[in-house]
């Protein structure tokens, strides 16, 4: 394992990737031409590059090497996917980036959702924290949008044109609502550095991935039972409900969010 001045953080990592891929089940069928299989190996490629970036382990080993030492050291686990190896590569930083701003709006859109729509009956002040992290993270990745990187400021489209519906839902509820539900603006006169609101928001909320540039896994997930479904949405033109996994007291704690995500980062190694 690349692992040696970090050993507890490496094998914890070890230890939540494999609960995550025992816990897919198109990685079990081994299809490797399955867009599903794919799928499942493409979520898992973003999450280990995310833990592996944020840790404080050895960055001159990248992504691929770590995970080659995982097969090694779950030979019984991992070594039936014989295809894995080159599904597992190094997403570059920028890319990275964006798919942590879009995690952030999509985890706070879905605690927007469900407090206007879905959950039980809250005070208008409980719009008041997600709205505002929506707002502020909205306007920084407004400033990561290029010619490079359209797929991504469609995304963003997307996204506003969703998160201006919630504030139809909110004028509904009454003005106390509407006025603590804040509304996303493009730009403004302050100097925004997305790479200081990437570092800092994503401590907010839990740590798990949103692949902008892959194709949606799609797995719905009945957060009550902890049990993902068995179909998969291919429908790439809404935001769509699937399953993000956080990690409390080294348990999986599995509950319903929305993301809509699409194409294929280039590979480094």
């Amino acid at each position: 394992m690349y692992a040696k001045s970090n050993t507890t953080e490496g094998e914890k990592i070890c230890e939540h990737f494999i609960k995550l891929y025992k816990f897919f089940p198109n990685i079990k069928t081994n299809i490797v031409k399955d867009t599903k299989y794919k799928n499942d190996w493409y979520f898992l490629n973003y999450w280990l590059n995310i833990k592996f970036n944020e840790s404080m382990l050895d960055k001159s080993k990248c992504v691929y090497y770590y995970y080659e030492g995982m097969e090694n050291h779950c030979m019984n686990t991992l070594s039936s996917s014989t295809y894995s190896s080159k599904l597992i590569y190094d997403i570059n930083q920028e890319d990275l980036n964006r798919m942590k701003a879009l995690y952030i709006l999509h985890e706070n859109y879905s605690k927007l959702d469900n407090i206007l729509n879905k959950g039980t009956p809250q005070e208008p002040e409980s719009l008041l924290e997600p709205s505002r992290i929506c707002s502020y993270t909205y306007k920084s990745a407004r400033y990561m949008c290029n010619e490079k990187y359209e797929k991504f400021c469609e995304k963003l489209d997307k996204f506003k044109i969703e998160y201006d519906k919630l504030h139809i839902t909110a004028k509904t509820k009454g003005e106390q609502f509407a006025n603590n539900l804040k509304k996303l603006t493009d730009y403004d006169n302050s100097n925004i550095i997305s790479t200081t609101l990437i570092g800092s928001a994503v401590g907010l909320i839990p740590l798990l991935g949103i692949l902008y540039k892959f194709t949606p896994i799609g797995q719905k997930l009945k957060s009550q039972k902890r049990k993902l479904s068995k179909g998969h949405s291919n429908n790439i033109d809404e935001i769509i409900k699937t399953s993000l996994l956080n990690y409390e007291n080294d348990q999986l704690n599995l509950k319903q969010e929305k993301y809509n995500i699409e194409y294929h980062p280039s590979r480094i190694r």
